[in-house]
């Protein structure tokens, strides 16, 4: 029986087209373990994405750091009142990054000051006057190099509406949005996508031990062990970075989100 289990293995790596692993088992040398069929099922299921997530931000730059914080807090207020014109619930927007830096534009070091010059006393009875006898060079106080405060503001945003995702990137852009990070589509519940997913693992694995039986001349028995891999899944992401001129609307396909599920299964050998 065990070399028809290794022909069997054989079978399945050379005619599997799945990437899933396919493994035969037999019996251990102490006995201890029963004598089985271990196969990797994998099921994906597809649904559209029902949220999209979206990083906006505003930059501003000034000499002052008061004046470059209060200009970032003006724009940021504007985009806020867009979003929630658009339908964006306050709920769904959330402060993500605040920041102010210095930049400086000019690194030389600071200019010495003109040379002071120093005056010798007169001779005694000779007319009085002044006489340069030697310089001495001060140096200027240090002062902040030359520059200019950068300060920014972004803040996260759900979005629910997803045909409107266009028209809400649009308006967070003529508000005054100069920088957008990312935006990233998600399933907000992917239970119902999960259990699809699910079934057709066991399906899978199931064909694939029946497969191997068959091949292997061999009944296959009950399932002894279960293992459930959930995989996740990898939603798109789309990166943005607008400094032009504002929009009107930002065309953005959603595209479909894949769920995936892997599921170990042993099936004992039938006498």
């Amino acid at each position: 029986m065990t070399s028809n289990l290794v022909c069997a293995l054989v079978l399945g790596l050379v005619v599997g087209c799945s990437p899933a692993t396919t493994v035969v088992t037999s019996p251990g040398p102490s006995g201890g373990l029963p004598e089985g069929i271990s196969v990797t099922g994998v099921g994906e299921a597809h649904g559209p994405p029902t949220i999209a997530k979206v990083t906006i931000g505003v930059e501003t730059r000034a000499v002052g750091a008061s004046e470059a914080i209060g200009n970032a807090n003006q724009r940021m207020q504007a985009v806020l009142a867009a979003l929630t014109q658009a339908g964006v619930a306050s709920a769904d927007v959330r402060t993500n990054n605040l920041s102010l830096s210095y930049e400086r534009t000019s690194y030389g070091p600071p200019e010495p000051a003109p040379p002071t010059p120093l005056t010798a006393p007169a001779k005694p009875g000779a007319p009085s006057k002044t006489e340069t006898t030697a310089t001495r060079a001060e140096t200027a106080p240090a002062s902040l190099p030359e520059g200019f405060y950068r300060a920014s503001n972004t803040v996260s945003v759900t979005i629910r509406d997803l045909p409107k995702i266009g028209q809400i990137l649009g308006a967070a852009t003529t508000a005054g949005a100069d920088e957008m990070l990312g935006v990233e589509f998600r399933i907000e519940d992917t239970s119902a996508l999960e259990t699809k997913a699910r079934e057709l693992a066991v399906a899978d694995a199931k064909a694939r031990a029946e497969r191997l039986a068959q091949l292997s001349g061999v009944k296959l028995g009950r399932p002894i062990s279960i293992i459930e891999s959930n995989a996740g899944h990898s939603p798109p992401s789309y990166g943005y970075e607008m400094r032009a001129a504002a929009m009107n609307k930002v065309p953005v396909e959603a595209g479909s989100l894949t769920v995936q599920t892997q599921v170990q299964v042993v099936y004992e050998l039938a006498k």
